[in-house]
């Protein structure tokens, strides 16, 4: 079947912007990451911002929108910026965080906020205090990719060493943390993406290997297409 597509050249003057996330918001505007800027497109015209409308840093390397219309913008610089209702503001923590690239946000099933960063770990923001998890604490590698919510308080991380698995309903603190690697029968250690579908199912995309989708209840690696 024909194929309609459109480039949309997303900033003024410049022939080449690298984009490195978008989302739609609620009303249907989609939010365009790129290293030169953020940039809103709501199906008529495009908008950029800056520095000098109020974000952080212009490289924007990762975005989400939070259950209450809150705009989460992650930055190169390891700085986070939010937007409400037409205004941006830093994040409460802003000095708390490391200098390292923000690389993902996700919002569990108790409203905590989960930030990854690329070198600095992971960080989750219950609305009043920050949280940091690093190799210190039980994270098997501080380069988080991507960050996705399995079950209710089991918090899956993507890593340069595999996934870490927290479990927050853990009644003991050795028990807190567990691994999935190449020893459990992933293809490749370097996690990039991993996303719950519908149907409950795991699916994990990595650098080198491809993808792979893991079953939860027999605790196994499945790899689509291979027996």
């Amino acid at each position: 079947s024909q194929q309609n597509l459109r480039s949309h050249p997303l900033i003024s003057g410049k022939k080449e912007v690298k984009t490195q996330c978008i989302v739609q918001d609620h009303s249907r505007t989609m939010w365009i990451g790129t290293e030169s800027g953020l940039v809103s497109y709501n199906g008529i015209a495009y908008h950029l911002f800056l520095e000098k409308e109020g974000l952080a840093h212009p490289s924007v390397t990762a975005l989400f929108e939070s259950a209450d219309s809150t705009l989460w913008i992650g930055h190169g610089n390891g700085r986070i910026t939010l937007y409400k209702e037409g205004v941006f503001s830093p994040f409460p923590f802003q000095d708390t965080l490391n200098k390292n690239r923000i690389t993902s946000f996700i919002s569990d099933s108790q409203k905590n906020i989960w930030i990854g960063t690329y070198g600095s770990g992971a960080y989750k923001y219950d609305g009043k205090s920050l949280v940091k998890y690093t190799t210190e604490n039980g994270l098997g590698d501080d380069y988080v990719y991507t960050l996705s919510e399995a079950a209710p308080g089991s918090i899956w991380m993507g890593t340069d060493a595999g996934i870490t698995v927290l479990n927050e309903n853990a009644k003991s603190e050795k028990e807190k943390f567990s691994r999935i690697t190449t020893k459990n029968g992933l293809p490749d250690n370097i996690v990039q993406i991993i996303s719950k579908d519908k149907t409950g199912k795991i699916w994990i995309t990595m650098r080198d290997s491809g993808f792979c989708n893991y079953d939860i209840t027999a605790q196994k690696i499945i790899r689509p297409g291979l027996k």
